[in-house]
């Protein structure tokens, strides 16, 4: 059973993701961003069962990770497309959607779903392979990321953003150790933590700014090291410290990221409020979005009791 740690550190960087994505300073934007991506990754690997979905064939893994991700992706885009249509505003190309490359506007958080479903379907063989043939499966897919990261200087359209599922390969592994090998779970002093947390800091600070969905991505190296070390605090930090929290938790849903971009601009246009007021702003944000997701819970219980009921 998943624990309630789990939920609230996922809301807790969901949170920071809303903030990202409003004119911040430039220092707090940088640090956000050079681990809130990774971060999910990281996790994702965390809680990847091994023992269930060895037991699994491809297609059924397939068709279980195609629902989680593909489907949201699809259905939130096509409510997109028709919010387009109805504010009169040029469509989006069906063809830019379902590569989901270079989106803008409502669409551009979208592009994590299809990302995140070509990691876990690139994580999914190594588990099927002797454990001699593993670390070197996940080092080829370190190189790949590598090389088509140099690649993109030469603004390739790479389907589904690939080359940043091919980083994110790595980032599941790293998590996937971090839950074998207990690291949580060891004690660590408060000045180590302090040190590790300095560490993580000047390598995010002294690396250049970072956009997985851009692309912009100048040490893979630096990168994947101090999102893990960052990842690996915070998750250590909440273990231990915070354990559960419902507030946070309730932000722990995929549909807080997905409409993102859709909320702000419905902030913008019901409370005319610039993003440049960044507090406020995030405060509007995480008020709106906490509302929105009781009201559809609080809809989907009644629903649901009625259906229980007519039965």
């Amino acid at each position: 059973m998943k624990q309630n740690w789990i939920d609230a550190v996922k809301g807790f960087v969901i949170i920071l993701v809303l903030f990202g994505h409003v004119e911040i300073p430039h220092l707090l934007h940088k640090l956000i961003y050079a681990f809130h991506v990774p971060f999910f990754f990281i996790v994702s690997g965390f809680l990847y069962n091994q023992t269930k979905y060895k037991q699994y064939h491809f297609v059924r893994f397939f068709i279980k990770r195609f629902k989680a991700y593909i489907c949201p992706f699809l259905l939130i885009s096509l409510f997109f497309w028709l919010c387009e249509i109805i504010q009169g505003i040029p469509l989006t190309s069906w063809q830019d959607i379902l590569m989901s490359n270079r989106l803008y506007g409502y669409y551009r958080p979208l592009w994590f779903l299809p990302c995140f479903f070509l990691s876990h379907l690139l994580f999914y063989p190594a588990f099927k392979m002797k454990s001699t043939f593993m670390g070197f499966y996940f080092v080829f897919c370190f190189f790949i990321a590598v090389l088509l990261n140099d690649l993109y200087r030469f603004k390739p359209y790479y389907f589904w953003h690939i080359d940043i599922s091919f980083l994110g390969v790595v980032l599941m592994y790293i998590g996937f150790v971090i839950k074998q090998k207990n690291l949580l779970d060891k004690p660590i002093s408060i000045p180590v933590i302090f040190i590790l947390l300095s560490i993580s800091f000047l390598l995010s600070y002294n690396n250049k700014d970072i956009n997985l969905y851009k692309h912009n991505i100048t040490h893979i190296d630096i990168l994947i090291i101090e999102s893990s070390l960052t990842t690996f605090l915070i998750m250590y930090l909440f273990k231990k410290y915070v354990v559960s929290n419902h507030f946070l938790a309730t932000f722990n849903n995929k549909f807080v990221f997905c409409f993102n971009f859709f909320m702000n601009a419905m902030i913008i246009d019901l409370f005319h409020i610039s993003k440049s007021n960044w507090i406020v702003f995030s405060m509007l944000d995480l008020i709106c979005f906490y509302v929105v997701i009781k009201l559809i819970k609080a809809i989907y219980s009644f629903l649901n009791q009625c259906h229980c009921y007519n039965h």
